[in-house]
């Protein structure tokens, strides 16, 4: 890809982004329709999505912040439906899908149709991601999602190597198998959770120096990712693992000036990064319809492709209502978790790793898959908002009373601390007692987040301010940590908080120079 190209895409993608705003879509779908679109003009065509790319570019860092911004908590409390959906469902899939494409697609052979299953059988965890997010989703129906869609992977991949090697000539066993799934998942994690403690020891020695811990954090995923591949374990659920961790860690582990730095960071790299990735999966069609052989009838092939995308969301529907009805979920939220199976870019990369060679059908096999990508992503996109308000399932207050009840404790626990240091000589009785009404005020006004901010006259006692103040930032903070390590709130709510304490301490520190 040429600078003059680059440049192109990264207008084209602003531009889609304007339009899907405007039309109030998700992005993900405007951007793979567009890509699409663009894949016609000259300029465009013959730019090829490569795996590489993906599984080093794209993919390490999006599922990083994903499971960074993942709550343990609620993780844990829902980890049977997401194991339920993100090993059983997946199984399910690939068998299903396997039936079909060795039915429909001439010399097809059964490993070569399992590797297709595998492809296409896990949802997106970029997809997901940032199709849910504008979404007013039930807390829990959003965490089961993103839970399964940063598992599935794995399984989907022990899966595709299996089939891989059967097809280059090996065994297979239901015991083999099940030890293979449970060294290369264990393995992940063992690799994740070690890089993230070394990465954790080496960012606690440096909260002096934002710039070079978030660089840091701009290499974690890939530092994770790329042992557990060379060691053939799971390189997503390393990822996994690690930003989980870390994400835990983070209120103690990095500085505010850091945290603030990061984020914002973070969020353009995302934002570029998905942008990026799906328009150029938009831009495929064009080339891969072009790869087809010269005697593969387009029409069959076709059937082919929105047969196996029936299948793909048909077992997944089936698989979802049969686990509702059986822990007696209410129907409604099932049918949101059934029609969200979203596909998206990974399943292209792994497809793209199909060795030519061993599959005369890779051609055929890509096309497919970027049907299912197409039809999961574009109409089960689009349909999921209506298919919302038609149910009427609306998220719950549960996150809004959640930090309104931890913002009350964080503030008793200031007017604790600074009842603790009236008594110390350096912070005039003025100031204490100008700062303890404000933060009564707060406390009252809590639920509207409204803050009056005291602002001492004399310059000498503004020394003593900013301690008092920083004593106030502290004890929020151990609260509110204290509060989430005891489960009574979720990582989610901390994060938001934290951010308002992040920022007064970014002031204290401005006015400390």
């Amino acid at each position: 890809m040429t600078v003059e190209t680059f440049v192109l895409l990264a207008g084209a993608m602003i531009a889609l982004v304007l339009l899907s705003r405007r039309l109030g879509q998700a992005l993900p779908i405007v951007l793979v329709v567009g890509g699409l679109l663009l894949g016609f003009l000259p300029g465009l065509r013959g730019i090829e999505l490569r795996a590489e790319d993906v599984f080093l570019i794209f993919l390490p860092p999006l599922l990083f912040v994903a499971a960074y911004t993942t709550s343990w908590r609620d993780f844990k409390e829902n980890l049977g439906p997401i194991l339920r959906l993100a090993v059983g469902l997946v199984l399910a899939t690939a068998g299903a899908v396997a039936l079909v494409a060795h039915a429909r697609i001439p010399g097809l052979t059964w490993p070569a149709a399992f590797v297709l299953g595998a492809i296409v059988a896990p949802t997106d965890p970029v997809a997901t991601e940032a199709i849910a997010e504008r979404l007013a989703l039930p807390r829990r129906v959003l965490v089961i999602l993103q839970g399964e869609s940063l598992v599935n992977d794995a399984t989907a991949i022990v899966v595709y190597r299996i089939a891989l090697g059967v097809a280059l000539g090996g065994t297979f066993s239901v015991g083999g198998a099940a030890r293979s799934f449970a060294l290369v998942s264990a393995g992940g994690i063992a690799v994740g959770l070690t890089v993230a403690w070394l990465v954790g020891r080496l960012q606690r020695t440096l909260q002096a120096d934002a710039p070079v811990e978030n660089a840091i954090s701009l290499l974690t995923p890939l530092l994770a990712y790329l042992p557990a591949e060379r060691l053939h374990v799971s390189g997503v659920l390393s990822v996994v693992a690690c930003g989980i961790y870390l994400g835990r860690l983070d209120p103690s582990l990095m500085s505010s000036r850091t945290r603030l730095q990061g984020v914002v960071l973070w969020r353009m790299l995302v934002f570029l990064l998905n942008g990026f990735l799906f328009l150029l999966v938009g831009l495929q069609l064009r080339t891969l319809v072009r790869a087809l052989p010269k005697e593969t009838p387009l029409g069959p092939l076709v059937v082919t492709a929105l047969l196996v995308s029936l299948t793909v969301v048909g077992v997944r529907l089936a698989w979802v209502f049969l686990l509702a009805l059986l822990s007696r979920t209410d129907w409604r939220q099932a049918a949101i978790v059934g029609w969200s199976g979203m596909r998206g870019g990974i399943s292209l990369a792994v497809a793209l790793t199909i060795p030519s060679t061993l599959f005369p059908a890779r051609a055929a096999l890509l096309f497919v898959t970027f049907a299912v990508i197409l039809v999961t992503l574009v109409v089960q996109g689009l349909s999921l908002p209506p298919l919302i308000r038609w149910l009427r399932v609306e998220s719950g207050p549960e996150e809004s009373s959640e930090e309104i009840q931890a913002r009350a404790h964080a503030t008793e626990a200031v007017i604790e601390r600074l009842d603790a240091l009236s008594d110390e000589d350096d912070i005039p009785a003025e100031i204490h007692e100008e700062v303890r009404r404000a933060y009564l005020a707060r406390h009252e006004r809590v639920s509207s987040q409204l803050t009056d901010e005291p602002t001492p006259d004399a310059d000498a006692d503004i020394a003593a301010y900013l301690h008092l103040k920083q004593e106030i930032v502290n004890a929020e903070r151990e609260t509110l940590v204290a509060l989430r390590d005891s489960d009574e709130i979720s990582d989610e709510t901390l994060r938001r908080i934290q951010h308002d304490i992040d920022l007064e301490e970014e002031k204290i520190q401005t006015l400390e120079k």
